[in-house]
């Protein structure tokens, strides 16, 4: 098994928040149940959503690439989805009072050289003014 802890975040150092805005749950965790040898393709993440108070457009990313190191290797990573491709960042337009579903996805790159175990990584999201 393989666990990705994401920690979600509205404020990063050098970036500019966005606090009309927030995204749901503030904990994402994303399990994928895997075999020895083989790498996971893709998963959906339900249940994720942002939601803003005022008309803005926001970015939300993580870190390079949109890539999260599993188990301290840089080699093995799990790649995000903010549903605009692998490894872009998120852009929506979102007007006040709107809450919308993020459609999250997730997938994983050299997950086949690890043996069984749980590997876990976690990286703030950040949510800025697009």
């Amino acid at each position: 098994a393989m666990l990705v802890n994401t920690n979600i975040s509205n404020c990063a150092k050098g970036l500019v928040q966005v606090p009309s805005c927030k995204v749901s749950p503030e904990q994402i965790i994303v399990t994928f149940d895997t075999t020895a040898g083989q790498d996971i393709y893709e998963q959906t993440v339900p249940g994720v959503q942002v939601s803003c108070s005022q008309s803005v457009d926001l970015r939300i990313e993580t870190n390079s690439a949109e890539e999260i190191p599993l188990g301290g290797d840089n080699a093995t990573v799990a790649i995000l989805d903010w549903g605009r491709g692998y490894g872009r960042p998120g852009v929506f337009n979102l007007s006040g009072n709107e809450s919308r579903p993020v459609p999250l996805r997730v997938k994983t790159r050299g997950i086949d050289r690890l043996g069984p175990g749980v590997y876990s990584g976690t990286a703030i999201v950040n949510v800025t003014y697009d």
